[in-house]
């Protein structure tokens, strides 16, 4: 395998800036010196990672994830070392001059690469069938849907038939046909191999590096289920994937913004449509692995554009309370009764582009929801529903937003606005927060250990502190933060410049690394105060020493009866007495 020179590595590190190389998967925000974003290697719901352009380092502080800008990519992508070097050198014009199986050798892809293979001959063999099958069929099928072949063509869709054509194809070319089975292509039958999908036009599900994963098929014989998916497998969890997501990400990521549907032939009108951002999930409800693809497409915006049958409703209803965790705006579609595939062919391009030109909030739908669960005829669960939307609105701090909220329930209730409003007052009056739940604890930390992060803060930031400290104290007393003064020395053994961001280097815990970095972005001094503050530390670490070694001292002088002995005892009390005096005083010397 060919070696990186170190210091390709390095130039590699230091020409991608690392907050513009995050900024590319997640939106930043920058808070003082430093960005801050949702982490994505957790389940966030208040940004936690910071990311420090000045250091060219990322931390997370609720889940200790921290490194450069190499580890950013390797992590976010689960992708190798060298795959992440690779895509980074691209970014400066570079050439590694890797060979495709060098550049894969850890991937998940080329571990799993059979899978995908039979998953790309099976989707290559169903585009075929549907263009030679022109059965009455598939035929009416496509007319119904009116999908042509530009459309077939862009989302690969093709067509099961029901005589095992995929399995002797796959025997044919000497295919382990268990694994086949494994992925839900075949299944077994009284000791023989038959084809899965039967009679069914097959949509292929292409993740972000456009690897097919599976399928969702569609019945063209009214079989049940309507839909049917690939089996869970280790390369297919519909938990984590979104149809169409390798024709939308660069729409995606140029807008920040995403429709999120419910099938397949809706991604489809909607691109009938000319809008490309466009992406349905599999069947299931939100999880934080799709809030993580979106993460990584950089998405803002969300709009929902579910089915508008009860089932539609509820769905969107869970997604809205999912997503609200996340810093998303969210809104919705409102197609009535329909799903968005239906109305495009029952009232056209304008009336399709209405319904997208107005999308609705969270708000508004979650009115439009709770009402649609009640019996409008009656007035005590009218009234009972309107004075619990009212609460909730109080919530909402805009009072532009509040007038609107209130015109709205008043249109969809037939309650005036004006009684609405006097309700909405008197809450608001009535309440009185809860002070209680509001306080947050502040942790404090004492003198010796604020000194000790100090002091490790500022040796990281410039040698000098570390040449002083190794004058005036040499060592910490705490063990731990003796093992962070020696990751320190050892790194400057080598160089005058400390660089966090260089320490993947060296072979050290991740929990140490993780440690320096957690305090360098912590700790943070003007200039013109750095001086004072650092002495003012060392000070409080010299003092501590020789009160120890005082009270040592003090201890062995009342066991010692010889007078010399006790005299010089005594002397070296009086010695470390004045040093300690020395110690409160002294300031740092440029």
């Amino acid at each position: 395998m060919k070696r990186i020179d170190d210091k390709i590595i390095e130039e590699i590190r230091e020409k991608n800036d690392i907050v513009e190389v995050i900024s590319n998967y997640l939106p930043l925000t920058k808070k003082g010196k430093n960005y801050v974003c949702l982490c994505p290697f957790h389940n966030d719901s208040n940004p936690s990672l910071t990311i420090s352009q000045e250091k060219q380092i990322y931390k997370c502080f609720s889940c200790d994830a921290g490194g450069n800008v190499i580890t950013f990519v390797q992590d976010y992508e689960k992708i190798s070392f060298l795959e992440a070097l690779n895509k980074l050198a691209q970014n400066i014009g570079l050439d590694l001059e890797l060979d495709n199986n060098q550049n894969n050798s850890n991937s998940k892809y080329n571990q799993l690469s059979e899978y995908y293979q039979l998953n790309e001959e099976a989707n290559t063999l169903f585009q075929y069938l549907l263009n030679e099958a022109g059965n009455d069929l598939t035929t009416t099928y496509l007319k119904n849907r009116k999908i042509d072949n530009d459309i077939q063509t862009k989302f690969q869709i093709g067509y099961s038939s029901s005589n095992n054509v995929l399995t002797n194809l796959l025997k044919s070319k000497n295919y382990d046909l268990n694994k086949a089975v494994e992925i839900g292509l075949l299944k077994i039958k009284d000791n023989e191999y038959y084809d899965n999908f039967q009679n069914r036009i097959t949509y292929p599900i292409i993740d972000l590096n456009n690897k097919v994963t599976g399928f969702t098929c569609r019945t063209i014989t009214n079989e049940e289920p309507k839909f049917l998916n690939s089996i869970e497998s280790k390369i297919f969890n519909k938990s984590s994937l979104l149809y169409n997501v390798n024709n939308a990400k660069d729409s995606i990521r140029k807008s920040k913004t995403v429709y999120i549907l419910e099938g397949p032939n809706d991604v489809i009108a909607f691109n009938k449509a000319k809008v490309d951002n466009v992406v349905c999930i599999m069947g299931t409800a939100f999880t934080t692995e799709h809030i993580n693809v979106l993460r990584q497409l950089n998405v803002t915006d969300i709009i929902l554009g579910f089915d508008g049958d009860e089932a539609g409703r509820k769905a969107t209803y869970n997604a809205f309370n999912t997503l609200s965790k996340y810093k998303f705006n969210i809104r919705y579609l409102d197609f009535k009764d329909n799903d968005p595939d239906d109305y495009l062919n029952k009232y056209g391009y304008d009336e399709f582009n209405k319904v997208l030109s107005y999308s609705k909030s969270a708000i508004e739908f979650k009115i439009d929801y709770e009402f649609s669960l009640i019996n409008t005829n009656n007035f005590t669960e009218k009234k009972q529903l309107v004075q619990k939307l009212v609460a909730e609105l109080n919530k909402v701090l805009d009072n532009f937003d509040k007038e609107y909220y209130y015109n709205y329930l008043a249109s969809i209730s037939g309650i005036s606005f004006e009684l609405i409003e006097s309700y909405s007052s008197q809450q608001r009056s009535d309440y009185t927060p809860n002070k209680k739940n509001i306080t947050r604890k502040k942790v404090v930390l004492n003198d010796i250990e604020n000194a000790s992060l100090n002091i490790l803060y500022f040796m990281m930031k410039d040698i000098k502190y570390f040449k002083v400290f190794n004058t005036e104290v040499q060592t910490f007393l705490n063990p731990y933060y003796r093992k962070l003064y020696n990751v320190i020395a050892a790194y400057y053994l080598n160089s005058n410049v400390f660089n966090l961001a260089d320490l993947d280097k060296l072979k050290i815990e991740n929990n140490i690394i993780a440690a320096l970095m957690k305090i360098s972005l912590n700790y943070q001094y003007d200039d013109e105060v750095a001086d004072e503050v650092f002495m003012d530390s060392i000070s409080t670490l010299k003092t501590e020493k020789y009160y120890l070694d005082l009270a040592q001292k003090e201890e062995e002088l009342i066991n010692i009866s010889d007078p010399l002995e006790k005299a010089k005892k005594s002397s070296e009390i009086l010695e470390l007495t004045m040093k300690l005096n020395e110690a409160k005083h002294k300031k740092f010397n440029k």
